[in-house]
């Protein structure tokens, strides 16, 4: 920039005038009126801070850019631990779904198996009656068709006799009547088949006990896994949990470093605020030097375009204008200082 202006206003600058590392140098041969000297230090002065303060101002604007990138990514990292955690709550929750599924069966099957258990009890218990019932009555007949040869009891061995017979025709006619029965009842006028349908049937029982133990066996099997199941639910749980605790953990650590980047751009925020103030306060001042000095802003009007107000884009011009008029008030002054020395 200053070697820009060197050149551009070299055939301006007289040689007891120097502009140097951007500071305008007046010879220390010439006598200068105080005005001229204090507007040159204040001039000098302006084009210092004006430096120091663009330099801060790119550090700031970096220093902005590398805390959004710091943002972005942590933004990031927390979305993605709030999804983790979705997913661990999803999956926690159908396997409790499908516990209480299997729970439900197994209380079903239970229960079916409590009243098919309590019906065969009976049925069987019913036939056991009945054969007991039949065996004894054999065995009675048995007993009572013995021959007795005691020649004393002939006439009570006769009687017995016809008692014995008396009673077994009753017992036919009531066993014909149970059959009488059993036949309207089955619907079976044959007695083989009617007998054969019985032990069908016993068939059938014992294929119904044998269901039953199978149904036990099935629910002792059920319930160990079920078991096996809650045991690892619970660990299922416990690993949740810890995972959780670790995702905790890890979110507590991302607010904390968050929060702290918040601070940090809010500090640069305010820096950066209290830079663009001064940054602002100082373009003002140029340009109120600018009417001060009474510079003409005509040349550059075309790149001005629509404002004409001193901005970061322009204030070079500005400046450029500045000092060439500083230039001319300068040549003017030293004319009239010779003009003076000369009277």
């Amino acid at each position: 920039m200053i070697d820009w202006l060197t050149i551009k206003y070299r055939p301006y600058i007289r040689p007891n005038i120097a502009l140097q590392n951007g500071v305008l140098r007046l010879a220390s041969n010439t006598n200068y009126s105080p005005v001229l000297l204090q507007a040159t230090v204040k001039f000098n002065k302006m084009l210092a801070e004006n430096s120091e303060l663009r330099e801060e101002l790119d550090h700031l604007i970096k220093e902005r850019s590398h805390f959004n990138q710091l943002y972005q990514q942590l933004t990031s990292r927390l979305q993605s631990g709030k999804k983790v955690i979705v997913d661990l709550i999803e999956q926690a929750t159908l396997a409790y779904d499908q516990r209480e599924e299997a729970q439900s069966k197994l209380q079903a099957l239970k229960d079916r198996g409590r009243v098919d258990l309590s019906v065969h009890s009976q049925e069987m218990r019913e036939l056991q009656r009945q054969l007991d019932h039949n065996a004894k009555l054999q065995e009675f007949l048995g007993i009572k068709g013995q021959k007795r040869v005691m020649a004393d009891l002939e006439e009570r061995e006769r009687q017995k006799k016809q008692n014995q017979k008396e009673s077994q025709e009753q017992m036919i006619a009531m066993y014909q009547v149970i059959l009488e029965k059993i036949k309207a009842c089955s619907g079976e006028a044959e007695v083989d088949r009617l007998s054969a349908q019985f032990i069908k049937q016993e068939e059938e029982n014992f294929a119904l006990f044998n269901y039953v133990n199978e149904l036990n066996n099935e629910l002792e099997l059920l319930q160990d896994q079920v078991n096996e199941l809650k045991s690892k639910i619970e660990g299922q749980h416990e690993a949740n949990r810890e995972r959780a605790a670790r995702h905790k953990e890890t979110l507590g650590e991302l607010d904390a470093e968050v929060s702290f980047r918040m601070r940090d751009a809010d500090q640069s925020q305010d820096k950066l605020d209290a830079t663009n103030k001064i940054l602002s306060n100082l373009l003002e001042g140029i340009e109120n030097i600018f009417e001060l000095v009474r510079c003409d802003n005509a040349p550059i009007l075309e790149l001005l375009g629509n404002s004409s107000n001193v901005s970061s884009h322009s204030v070079m011009l500005y400046l450029g204008i500045i000092e060439r008029r500083i230039n001319d008030l300068l040549r003017l002054a030293l004319y009239r200082n010779k003009i003076a020395a000369m009277g």
